[in-house]
């Protein structure tokens, strides 16, 4: 697993593979979260055709939806990978901020 790209403070873009995965940072008020999704193949055509915008896009729509809150019907909720896949993350982040990954 690479970082593939960043937006500073609110998303990273991770190859797993071949398999995209964006990591997006959710911060409400004093609560601060990771939500780690498989991009699917709707998505993949956003990112190709719209580029970061795109991912900008989709990163707000993560965050706005509150995936974690108690009862939410977030879309992204299922889809979070975090549980599973989270140390990998921090692992790929760490080694792409230090240079070696």
């Amino acid at each position: 697993m690479q970082v593939v790209d960043q937006e500073p403070h609110h998303w990273f873009l991770l190859d797993d593979d071949g398999r995209l995965l964006l990591d997006v940072h959710c911060n409400h008020g004093p609560v601060g979260y990771s939500v780690l999704l498989a991009l699917d193949g709707t998505e993949i055509r956003g990112l190709h055709e719209q580029g970061r915008e795109y991912l900008h896009r989709l990163a707000d729509a993560v965050q706005d939806s509150a995936p974690i809150a108690r009862g939410s019907r977030s879309p992204y909720r299922e889809r979070d990978l975090s549980a599973t896949h989270g140390r990998r993350v921090s692992d790929a982040v760490a080694a792409w901020r230090t240079g070696s990954g």
